[in-house]
């Protein structure tokens, strides 16, 4: 009984919080933002550092079966490159949604674009549209508007 009772305490509130990074933490909140501002890009660029991350996409958003799997017909070339995983390939889509790596110094001329990645993936003094915090009050994930060109001014 007392395993039992320390195993939940530690799983309700101790884990969410001390391992919020490798249970992919943030990506309901992320996707109800980007549902509400998709209509105002033609792309939605989300960084593969996140692992699979067109899961987290069909799942919050949701994506209906037979559209991710009309989508998803292109994905089965990571086979024919002798790949092991889906998100080894370098770019791959679902709808208006490319997952691919950033590279902040050619996507940050895109216009009608939306970036999705970790904070590492960004400079250290952007000001992105929304970011997504961990329990702990860390950044998890950033999404940003690369049309808006806003910095935060340096004192």
């Amino acid at each position: 009984f007392t395993s039992l009772i320390s195993f939940l305490e530690s799983y309700v509130y101790h884990f969410p919080a001390k391992f919020a990074s490798a249970m992919s933490y943030g990506w309901r909140e992320a996707i109800d933002f980007i549902k509400q501002e998709e209509g105002n890009y033609t792309e939605i660029v989300v960084s593969k550092t996140f692992s699979e991350p067109q899961i987290f996409v069909a799942f919050y958003k949701p994506v209906d079966p037979s559209f991710s799997q009309s989508e998803s017909k292109d994905w089965r070339r990571y086979e024919a490159q002798k790949l092991l995983f889906l998100d080894q390939l370098g770019e791959y889509r679902l709808g208006k949604y490319t997952f691919r790596n950033i590279n902040f110094a050619s996507d940050k001329e895109k216009r009608q674009t939306l970036l999705v990645g970790k904070p590492a993936e960004f400079p250290q003094n952007i000001v992105a549209r929304q970011t997504i915090y961990y329990p702990n009050q860390g950044p998890a994930i950033l999404i940003y508007d690369p049309a808006a060109q806003v910095y935060a001014k340096a004192f």
